[in-house]
């Protein structure tokens, strides 16, 4: 229980309140005097709302008060963390990067060189066999000097970085350039507007798959 409500104000008030919600579970409306009976525990129980809402104002208002004071003084030293975090975050996502593709690149460069090479070896194999009178010979080695077959290279170790206490983490992001031909399973109904044109049109409401009702219920004055 709040500190600013006192335990036993607290527990009249519920002792109050079940009174009346007793009496309302209990209360069968199947004549007109059950109906007015209904009508005035309604009344009751708003009245009793009120009293609720009174007793809780200003002790809410000074929690809240306090409450945004406190989550101010922890946000001004957060904040600053919170966005340098980022922008680190960002800076070491970029060079981590800018290695990995610049490993990339090297094992693309690698790659060419032993082509070129193992083109080169088997072309002077094939000058060789010819020379030597061995044509068929020479042209499977000129069929290799053409499509070569490669022997995968090993990524050199230490290429990945690493700093004690972080890891990296790729987190795929989008942004819509058409929302026309965004797939409907990907949309959400706007269930603010169409109630918005439900109350206004109210039977006369169409709108594909969109079945309108009527719900009839009883509100009460707040005294």
């Amino acid at each position: 229980m709040s500190n600013y409500i006192e335990k036993e104000q607290f527990e009249k008030l519920n002792h109050e309140n079940l009174s009346v919600v007793d009496q309302g579970k209990n209360l069968l409306v199947n004549n007109d005097a059950s109906y007015q009976l209904a009508a005035e525990l309604g009344k009751e129980a708003t009245r009793r709302e009120k009293i609720v809402i009174e007793n809780f104002s200003e002790p809410k208002k000074a929690s809240y008060k306090a409450w945004r004071a406190v989550c101010e003084l922890e946000q001004k030293l957060l904040l600053p963390l919170q966005t340098i975090k980022i922008d680190l975050s960002r800076k070491m996502g970029r060079y981590s990067q800018l290695k990995e593709d610049q490993t990339h690149k090297e094992e693309q460069m690698r790659l060419a060189e032993a082509k070129k090479r193992q083109e080169e070896e088997a072309l002077k194999r094939a000058e060789e066999l010819a020379q030597n009178g061995d044509k068929q010979a020479a042209e499977l080695e000129l069929e290799q000097a053409i499509d070569p077959v490669m022997q995968p290279i090993i990524a050199p170790v230490g290429t990945s970085l690493k700093a004690e206490g972080t890891s990296h983490v790729t987190r795929w992001q989008f942004k819509i350039v058409d929302e026309k031909k965004i797939p409907r399973e990907y949309l959400s109904v706007d269930e603010k507007k169409i109630r918005r044109v439900v109350q206004a049109m109210k039977g006369d409401t169409k709108i594909e798959g969109i079945d309108v009702y009527s719900e009839r219920t009883t509100n009460f004055k707040r005294y």
